[in-house]
């Protein structure tokens, strides 16, 4: 769960990678990735990504690397922009 008190609201953060060999409980801990992952019929798309981009610049605040990927799964797929902006590789920029 991560808390952003500017917005007044919580982010659940369905998959968090590490870096090999750290804990959460570490101090300053090298997070690698963050993601969604979601088993509905609704298709994920740049709503999701944008989500995530939050939750990353909040982590970001905090003192984690804001180097992360961001990672989603959707059960039901992705539309179409979400598919282009993860193939055209501007996902760099997110």
């Amino acid at each position: 769960m991560v808390n952003d008190s500017s917005g007044k609201t919580q982010y659940e953060v369905d998959v968090v990678a590490l870096a090999a060999g750290r804990r959460r409980q570490d101090r300053g801990p090298v997070v690698r990735a963050i993601g969604e992952a979601k088993d509905s019929d609704r298709v994920r798309g740049i709503a999701d990504l944008v989500r995530l981009d939050r939750v990353r610049s909040l982590l970001t605040g905090r003192g984690v690397d804001g180097s992360m990927k961001l990672l989603l799964f959707g059960r039901s797929g992705f539309d179409s922009a979400l598919r282009s902006v993860s193939a055209s590789d501007m996902t760099s920029s997110w």
